[in-house]
């Protein structure tokens, strides 16, 4: 049985708390959406005299903007720039990580079992033989991949 993502998040908006819910997979934009939002994170922290106020302000509204299209238009843009705390900060980049599959991939799980190893491989070719006056016997030939 597949696991249902859920994700919740809470916001203070018109100074009451407001909580959304989203309980289904990421979706190929939301991917994306992540990896614009990756990608302007690395470049900002990546100068070497640092992010301006500019990358921040840059940063700020990939997020808002990611968490609006994660969250489906639960809310709008301002909601979530003045009203997410650290809480809801921590629960976009939260949806963010699963959104990438940080840490969640099920073949990333090491069982302590050595990995299946494939069948040896099965395949008929002629031999050719030293003796000229026999003709090419059919063999099957099994060689292991190792």
């Amino acid at each position: 049985m597949e696991e249902i993502m859920v994700h919740e998040i809470t916001l203070d908006i018109n100074n009451k708390p407001a909580k959304f819910v989203r309980n289904d997979e990421p979706h190929l934009a939301d991917i994306t959406n992540g990896l614009k939002l990756q990608q302007q994170r690395l470049q900002m922290w990546g100068k070497p005299e640092g992010p301006s106020e500019n990358d921040f302000d840059v940063n700020e509204k990939l997020l808002a903007q990611f968490a609006v299209d994660f969250w489906h238009g639960q809310f709008t843009l301002d909601d979530i720039i003045n009203g997410a705390t650290s809480a809801a900060v921590d629960a976009i980049n939260a949806a963010i990580g699963d959104t990438m599959q940080y840490n969640t991939s099920t073949d990333a799980k090491d069982d302590g079992k050595d990995p299946k190893k494939s069948p040896a491989k099965t395949t008929k070719r002629r031999l050719k033989t030293s003796n000229a006056s026999m003709p090419p016997v059919s063999k099957t030939v099994t060689s292991s991949l190792r």
